[in-house]
């Protein structure tokens, strides 16, 4: 007897590894300082968080590609086994190095849990029903962000380290044992004839991270190290190889379906300017409430709240407003949105004001929830089902890539009038953003600081600006599509 796929079983497993993703990058971000100090190796502080992005970046086209020849089961097991044992060796770690080492273990898993979770929702319900699905997956995200530096806190206080890790086996293997009993796959979906094109992955993988590597010794100011020249070489090199491979393969690592529709391609260049905006916000935001008008770093989490509150609130509207007026509505709307909710950030130099900050943040929200949300639902839709794992990827990777890129260059802007007015005994910018430190400074060094943090926060603002208004621009290319264009030939009830 066949047995057949219980889409809300799927989906709890699903939304459950989603809260741990999510939380799992929180926890650590709020706890690192406790374990860097107990390891020792503060040098290699953010490499900790370095190998865990890029990993989990890099990889993503490549499960996209995987889960529409293999199937979404056997890749989705694969990634939440990978991550499950990077994180027990991450609590086993009893060295910096070994934690960077087990953190990118840990990636390589990540990389895989959200794609193929919202892969899983394409195929599993219809468009309407999956924007609502959609909803409830920001809510998760959502409030896994904010819990999990809480979780990590205690877990750290009332336990010890390790467990910031360790608390993912238990969730994970529940929402494992879950996904396997009630997701069965059609193996005749799966395409038998079709391999991957590993040298091209491994060139495709060898080029961004060492693009990824580049950018990061460039935000360290060590633009012109033989590491950063070696590795900004190594990009090139691999990229060239890797486009030529692509030409040549009768089985290209992107296959021309996923670049064969106007909605695709449109969204993830569209991808480009969202992840730009997107991860900018998230970086620079608190660090101009905190650095610049002098609050907490609570305080300073808190600002990016609204703009959570509005993307989560607005996906819930978005199957129901496509199934009316269309997708292309909406990705319009949005992408004006996002640059209408910059437009406050321009003002905030020259007249700092949390309302002000507050404003911009639910603007973009309400951008982004169309931006990110609407164009997923579109592309899914007419995307077929053997394609369909490789453009949701391709979606999330634009995304990801130009964030990192983007924070990345933009701290360099951030940061060059800091480095400028150091101080004696101060040997990094990032001491003058430390506002426990801010009462040992002479008056003169901290207005100094904070004028050109403010001058260097508003360059950032003006690129985030600009790539909004080029996010614009792209979003007048979306084809006018109507939901249900096509339905989900996968898994769907």
């Amino acid at each position: 007897m066949k047995r057949e796929t219980r889409p809300t079983l799927v989906t709890a497993a699903l939304l459950l590894g989603t809260f741990l993703a999510s939380m799992d990058v929180n926890i650590v971000a709020t706890s690192m300082p406790t374990v860097a100090s107990q390891l020792g190796g503060l040098e290699l502080y953010g490499w900790v968080f370095a190998a865990y992005l890029l990993t989990s970046t890099t990889t993503l086209p490549l499960y996209g590609r995987l889960a529409d020849i293999y199937g979404r089961k056997p890749m989705y097991l694969l990634a939440v086994a990978l991550f499950l044992l990077g994180s027990v060796l991450c609590g086993l770690a009893r060295t910096m190095e070994q934690l960077i080492l087990f953190r990118a273990l840990q990636g390589l898993g990540a990389g895989g849990l959200i794609p193929i979770t919202l892969t899983l929702f394409g195929d599993m319900y219809q468009a309407e029903r999956r924007a609502l699905v959609q909803g409830i997956f920001s809510v998760v995200w959502g409030v896994s962000s904010v819990i999990g530096p809480l979780i990590g806190g205690a877990l750290v206080t009332l336990a010890s380290w390790p467990w910031i890790f360790w608390i993912n086996l238990p969730l994970g293997l529940v929402s494992t044992a879950v996904f396997i009993f009630a997701l069965h796959e059609d193996p005749a979906l799966r395409q038998r004839d079709q391999r991957l094109n590993m040298p091209s992955a491994v060139l495709l993988i060898t080029c961004f991270s060492c693009a990824l590597l580049a950018v990061q010794r460039l935000g360290e100011g060590a633009a012109t190290s033989p590491s950063t020249l070696i590795a900004a070489a190594a990009a090139l090199a691999s990229g060239a190889l890797h486009l030529l491979l692509e030409r040549r393969s009768p089985a290209p690592m992107f296959p021309r379906p996923v670049f064969g529709h106007r909605a695709a391609v449109t969204t993830y260049v569209l991808g480009l300017a969202s992840g730009g905006v997107l991860f900018a916000t998230v970086a620079y935001v608190p660090l101009f409430v905190q650095g610049v008008l002098g609050q907490t770093p609570t305080r300073a989490g808190l600002a990016l709240i609204p703009l959570s509150i509005t993307w989560t609130a607005t996906t819930f509207t978005i199957g129901w407003l496509s199934k009316r007026a269309g997708y292309r509505p909406l990705v319009l709307a949005g992408a004006a949105l996002i640059l209408a909710g910059t437009a406050p950030l321009l003002f905030l130099r020259a007249s700092p004001s949390e309302a002000l900050l507050y404003l911009g943040m639910s603007i973009i929200g309400l951008g982004m929830a169309n931006v990110i949300t609407t164009p997923t639902i579109a592309v899914q839709d007419v995307m077929p089902y053997a394609h369909r794992a490789m453009a949701t990827a391709m979606m999330q990777f634009t995304r990801a890539i130009s964030g990192t890129f983007t924070v990345a260059l933009l701290g360099l802007q951030v940061t060059s009038g800091l480095r400028e007015i150091l101080p004696p005994g101060v040997e990094h910018p990032g001491e003058l953003l430390d506002t426990s430190r801010w009462a040992t400074l002479p008056p003169e060094v901290l207005q100094r600081a904070t004028d050109a943090l403010a001058q260097g926060l508003d360059r950032a603002f003006w690129v985030m600006a600009a790539m909004a208004f080029a996010g614009l621009l792209v979003s007048l290319a979306f084809p006018s599509l109507r939901m249900g264009a096509s339905s989900p030939d996968g898994l769907h009830s």
